[in-house]
């Protein structure tokens, strides 16, 4: 039966595979719920929108709504006397109406549906009508007004036999309200006794619309702090397009991006009803008036038995105000007075994807926080689990070390004490061979003390160092071991090198450990080259560079990126049985940055290998690198 056995590496690539799928799942998750929470956004940001201009022509609906309720239907047989009610209900207008501005002149058109038909207006400052003539920009109101007359009189249009069989006829009769765009005016038909037909037209003033109503409706829907969220326009979308408010300079022209909402002013929310032009509507294509008058009565719920109660709704008192739109053609799909609204970020398309696009950076953001920190978690759990590892290691290497000198130093002792010593030869031989297993324990002890002091933070003792007395002091420290060996020692120094900013006993100690991993590691050559050179740019520092090299086992790619690491040794070398604790290097590079250098290593496996030490050369002041006391992070061995 065979087993399969599961690398060491696979049980944290299994664990980080699942969290990885996870974590893009999530980040799957996380992208559709924004999308549809965009959509949802946007939907709800233009419904809020249309919502805030339907309440916008409802305020424009309760400006006008005093006005038309002040006016009552004239119930005289007498022109005259018409009149006079007129005038008596004009003087309360400006009072009754929220802004006295708004209502610019007052006229009667009386005997519209007959052969001469006469204008009259409300004088300035008096309750009294006047003979008058109509103003330029009533033109098109007057003929389209003449051409509704008779569609509104029973005696002058077929619908009179009808209305006289249906019993339905009430005398008098009144109508809702309309509106003209164009001028602008309230226009009111009515029908006396007698069957004559007027129109009680009121004035209104465009600029009190667009400077003083609707910035405030608009401030009131749209407002946040003094500015607006969105860009509002009343616009006339007739023949030439018209701006007649805009809350920001230059918007609702015809060049503006389409708007998120509009909503029309008059009529049927969303809906442009046609009013067409009379007689003439045969040649040009349009519906007769009657015809219109017919479905606006339909749509108003109004019947010939039931116009008091139609006009009691169009003052609102059974209801909102409802003004009817005057259209002059059939094409009024794009006519009339329109509420324009566009998002104040460019369109509300714009600012949800703004707002999509963010939540989305802090969402993904925050899913790569969490995935860093996984890995940050995962990586210092599998440094813990290897660190644990190499301490282990550490531990039975030292045990080894410490036991094989010991066990030669009982052995020889206890051969010298059972006196199997007998003449001087054999004693002068367990000598050496003691002192030989003392000195091995000793450097063992004296590397573990040196890896504790860097550790802690080692007081260095700076000073001018010459290079050369360095060199010396470390092979005379290193000569037993040279020796046992049997390796040759080939120098090469520069005879004007300059002095160097470090620490004598520390810096020779570099040099020692190098010059001993040397000797274990090179190898049958039995060869160890020192060099010291300068080294350095014209426009950089300069720095002596020291130099170990040998021509032994050297060290495989993989392997150079762990041999500074504390306690780490080579399984080549763990395998050639050459004793070691892993700490050398190590030591070596903590004191090398602490003197402001820098340890740095070449290597071909089966060649060889040249460690270099950098250190800054002398200058006219120490190096700023260099401290009295110089806390160092441990960094490897070899």
């Amino acid at each position: 039966m065979t087993r399969f056995r599961i690398s060491k590496n696979a049980r944290w690539y299994f664990p980080g595979a699942a969290l990885g799928f996870v974590l893009v799942l999530l980040g799957l998750l996380q992208f559709r719920a924004n999308r549809q929470l965009r959509d949802v956004l946007q939907q709800q940001m233009l419904t809020e929108a249309q919502t805030s201009l339907m309440r916008i022509r409802r305020g424009l609906e309760d400006v006008l709504a005093p006005i038309c309720n002040v006016f009552t239907p004239a119930r005289s047989s007498s022109h005259e006397s018409d009149l006079q009610h007129y005038a008596a209900e004009s003087v309360p207008v400006r009072g009754t109406a929220g802004h006295p501005a708004l209502v610019t002149s007052i006229f009667v058109y009386q005997d519209a549906n007959r052969p001469h038909p006469k204008l009259f207006q409300l004088a300035d400052g008096q309750a009294k009508f006047r003979p008058a003539e109509w103003p330029a920009n009533f033109i098109n109101l007057r003929d389209y007004l003449v051409k509704l007359a008779p569609a509104l009189s029973p005696l002058n249009s077929g619908e009179a036999e009808e209305e006289a069989e249906e019993g339905a006829y009430v005398k008098p009769a009144s109508f809702p309200w309309f509106v003209d765009e164009n001028v602008p005016a309230l226009v009111h038909p009515t029908r006396s006794p007698d069957a004559s037909v007027s129109f009680l037209i009121v004035q209104l003033d465009p600029n009190d619309l667009a400077h003083n109503i609707l910035p405030q409706l608009v401030e009131g829907e749209f407002g946040d702090n003094g500015k607006l969220s969105y860009r509002v326009a009343l616009v006339d979308l007739g023949k030439r397009r018209t701006v007649l408010y805009s809350s920001a300079p230059g918007f609702g022209l015809r060049n503006d991006p389409v708007p998120d909402v509009q909503l029309n002013v008059f009529g049927p929310p969303g809906v442009s009803p046609s009013v067409p032009s009379g007689d003439s509507a045969a040649s040009t294509g349009d519906v007769p008036v009657s015809t219109a008058v017919r479905e606006f009565q339909i749509q108003n719920s109004i019947s010939r038995s039931a116009t008091t109660s139609a006009f009691a709704e169009a003052r609102g008192q059974n209801g909102p105000l409802r003004l009817e739109p005057i259209r002059y053609n059939s094409n009024s799909k794009d006519q009339g007075w329109t509420l324009i609204a566009l998002h104040s970020k460019g369109s509300v398309e714009a600012a949800v994807a703004a707002l999509y696009r963010r939540n989305l950076t802090v969402d993904f953001g925050v899913l790569l926080v969490l995935t860093a920190m996984i890995a940050t978690m995962v990586i210092s759990v599998r440094r813990a689990h290897q660190l644990a590892q190499l301490r282990m290691d550490f531990v039975a290497s030292v045990s080894h070390e410490l036991r094989t000198p010991l066990t030669g130093i009982m052995s020889s002792a206890q051969n010298i004490a059972d006196g199997l010593v007998t003449n001087k030869e054999r004693a002068v031989q367990y000598g050496a061979a003691i002192l030989g297993q003392a000195q091995q324990l000793a450097e063992l002890v004296e590397e573990i003390l040196l890896f504790s002091s860097t550790e802690r933070g080692r007081i260095y003792n700076f000073q001018w160092l010459d290079v050369g007395k360095v060199i010396a002091a470390s092979l005379d420290g290193t000569v037993i071991q040279i020796r046992s060996a049997g390796v040759r020692i080939e120098q090469n120094i520069d005879s004007d090198l300059p002095q160097v900013w470090g620490d004598f006993k520390a810096l020779t100690q570099c040099l020692q450990n190098l010059i001993i991993n040397a000797t274990k590691y090179g190898g049958t050559a039995r060869w160890i080259g020192i060099r010291a050179s300068v080294s350095g740019m014209q426009n950089s520092a300069p720095e002596v560079v020291i130099a170990v090299e040998d021509k032994g086992l050297g060290i495989s790619p993989d392997d150079l990126k762990k041999i500074f690491d504390p306690f780490y040794r080579s399984p080549a070398v763990a395998a050639e049985q050459i004793h070691g604790s892993g700490l050398g290097l190590s030591i070596v590079k903590s004191i090398a940055e602490a003197m402001g250098g820098k340890l740095m290593v070449q290597s071909d496996l089966g060649k060889g290998s040249t460690f270099s030490l950098h250190l800054p050369a002398e200058k006219k002041s120490p190096p700023e690198a260099a401290s009295e006391r110089a806390p160092v992070e441990a960094a490897g061995t070899r």
